[in-house]
This record gives structure tokens, sequence and C-alpha cells, in this order.
């Protein structure tokens, strides 16, 4: 992973959240990433819509993380429930619950 690979982790119970980081700093086995705030580009309903990442806006202090590679992708463990790997480029559904 290279500096400002942007990674993104969808995870969720009755609601699918997105978040967003930014490879900051990166060494062969390890990234320094921070997250970015989302910006909403379409909205389907009050509750779901499309984001995008607003790369350098950032919400959050910078954390290190081993780089791991499993099933053919390349990602990083965010915390116990979630993980992130490299964004695409596409508009991210999500959906919110009451």
């Amino acid at each position: 992973m290279e500096i400002g690979t942007v990674l993104i982790s969808k995870w969720g119970w009755e609601q699918t959240n997105i978040d967003f980081y930014e490879v900051v700093k990166a060494t062969e086995k390890t990234v320094t990433i921070r997250q970015i705030a989302s910006k909403e580009v379409e909205s389907d309903t009050s509750m779901s819509g499309y984001v995008i990442p607003d790369k350098g806006n950032y919400i959050g202090e910078p954390v290190r993380r081993k780089i791991l590679n499993a099933f053919g992708k390349t990602f990083v463990s965010i915390n116990s429930y979630s993980s992130a790997d490299v964004w695409t480029g596409n508009k991210e559904r999500f959906t919110a619950y009451a």
C-alpha cells in the first residue's frame, strides 16, 4: 500500500456503515492510516444513499496497522468487527436505522 491510498470499511447490523481511511505512512509490513470523512453524493431515501471519501478531511488520529493478505485480498484490521481494504473508486451505498 502506498501513501494516499484510500481504504474502505463496510460494517453494521441492520444497517450498512461506510468508513474511509487514508494511508498517511507506509512500510513494507505496516501502514499508518487516518479516518477521513465521507460526503453523500446521492440519496435514495432519508435513510439510504451513496457516499464517497472526502480525501484530506481527517476525523481522527493516526493509527498504525499491520498489512494482512488473505483470500487474494490485501487489507488491514480496524477493530474486532471490521477491516478495510483498498477502495475501488466507486460510490458506496449506506443504509441507516432509525
